[in-house]
């Protein structure tokens, strides 16, 4: 359905807004019927060149087999890539969490798959009111597995996707790289650590970061934290000792990535009980050891946000954002 009217153009809160070129927008709400429960997604392309906008409804009936998860986008260049569709109705921390499901309708929930479906084309379709997921399904798989996917990534890099397909049954995990020029899928590591489960681009390489926690006493905890680049040959590995109370922060693993470094809070963050000041310590791998401790009322956890940005190449300096 084609709209005229750019200017006059209302949608309530989007669930996913982007800007995909500097022609298209595409935005995505839950279509609300008064008094009706509804699965159906309003998805909206606008057209700014033309002062058009094209709305397409779509059926996300979850007794589908693959009912839509989230949607993303990854761009290739400033004008076009892919819209990645995730399907299923868990993610993999929540499989793995109640695996093996009670029955076979738990069974069903558990299933998943994900589509690079391309922007011109998804654009295309939405304009003739059809949208073929099917034919962009990447890979489907059954409750036996779980897929995980880079974190943090904001493009496609040189036209490859890489993800881990674990075995829930035998606990291996193996990475696979997908050419999205063919859609042809290569296993570049037969055998990962399935506690990988944070990926990143580092200069072209891709690394995974793992970590580990081990009681030590009923005092000390041993933290082991792991960087390896897993299509170069460079490792890196480290282990600290936190006190009890100190509380590994895991939206710390971007910094991890960039600047080896990451942070413990103490006491932990509670929603139920908080205290009136924390102790935040920042930790560094490449010495293994406290770079920067201090006091603070704020806890470094999320809904709280805090983003450590490097001030110059020494690394001397930082600014912390409370």
């Amino acid at each position: 359905m084609k709209q005229e009217g750019v200017d006059n153009f209302f949608s309530p809160h989007p669930f996913f807004f982007e800007m995909v070129n500097p022609r298209y927008a595409i935005i995505i709400h839950d279509k609300i019927f008064p008094f009706v429960s509804s699965n159906k997604w309003q998805i909206y392309v606008i057209d700014l060149f033309e002062s058009k906008f094209y709305s397409y409804v779509f059926d996300n009936n979850p007794q589908k087999f693959f009912p839509l998860c989230y949607i993303r986008y990854f761009p290739v260049s400033k004008t076009d890539g892919f819209v990645f569709i995730k399907f299923g109705q868990i993610d993999a921390d929540e499989k793995e969490m109640y695996y093996p499901p009670e029955s076979f309708k738990m069974a069903e929930h558990f299933r998943e798959a994900f589509a690079f479906y391309p922007l011109n084309k998804f654009i295309e379709d939405i304009k003739n009111q059809s949208l073929f997921f099917d034919n962009y399904i990447v890979e489907r798989i059954s409750e036996n597995f779980s897929f995980r996917y880079l974190d943090d990534i904001e493009s496609i890099k040189d036209f490859c996707f890489y993800y881990i397909k674990k075995s829930l049954k035998t606990g291996s995990s193996r990475l696979i790289k997908l050419d999205l020029k063919t859609f042809a899928k290569e296993v570049i590591k037969p055998s990962i650590d399935p506690d990988s489960k944070f990926l990143f681009y580092d200069n072209g390489l891709l690394m995974a970061i793992s970590s580990s926690i081990e009681e030590i006493n009923d005092k000390q905890n041993l933290l082991k934290i792991s960087k390896e680049y897993l299509n170069g040959n460079n490792a890196k590995s480290a282990s600290f000792i936190l006190s009890k109370e100190e509380q590994f922060v895991d939206i710390t693993y971007k910094y991890i990535a960039k600047y080896n470094l990451f942070g413990t809070i103490s006491p932990g963050f509670d929603y139920k009980d908080t205290p009136k000041h924390y102790k935040i310590k920042l930790y560094s791998l490449e010495s293994s050891s406290v770079l920067l401790e201090f006091i603070t009322k704020y806890p470094f956890s999320n809904p709280f946000l805090i983003t450590l940005v490097e001030k110059n190449k020494d690394r001397d300096e930082f600014l912390l954002i409370l």
